[in-house]
């Protein structure tokens, strides 16, 4: 018991000596905004772009599809010379045939789900962000958005 109060006095002691914070360094927000005494940084302090979501999103999407239209090509040219380098081995020929039907499904399911994204994108944001393409002058006027 003894060695219990013991360290609860040395414990106590040490937390007297540990330096409080300054309540008053709360109220001077530099950075930022104060809300309910938290300074709150702003974007430009915190080094981090100032993007929508939504834009960061399309521009995952696009990069990906450059990567993908980058694999479909290798894919179709690997696919065309194993096609015709075969000699007429109907194994490799049939190999060729598949990797190029496979290459072409693969693009086929990626534009699908682009085309997926971008529809439920227009359908929440009420198409409000998406890109115009078109002027009046060649759209006669229509401006239709996609």
């Amino acid at each position: 018991m003894r060695t219990y109060a013991s360290r609860s006095l040395l414990v106590l002691g040490l937390l007297l000596l540990v330096p409080t914070a300054d309540v008053s360094a709360a109220a001077t927000c530099t950075n930022g905004e104060l809300i309910n005494g938290v300074c709150v940084p702003s974007a430009s302090s915190t080094g981090l772009p100032d993007t929508a979501a939504d834009t960061v999103v399309i521009n995952i999407m696009n990069w990906l599809l450059g990567m993908l239209g980058l694999l479909a090509m290798i894919m179709f040219v690997v696919s065309g010379i194993m096609y015709l380098t075969a000699g007429g081995d109907e194994k490799r020929t049939e190999s060729a045939k598949n990797n190029i039907k496979y290459a072409v499904i693969g693009v086929a399911v990626a534009l699908l789900g682009y085309a997926v994204v971008f529809t439920v994108q227009q359908i929440v944001t009420g198409g409000a962000s998406g890109t115009s393409y078109g002027s009046s002058s060649t759209t006669g006027g229509s401006g239709v958005k996609y």
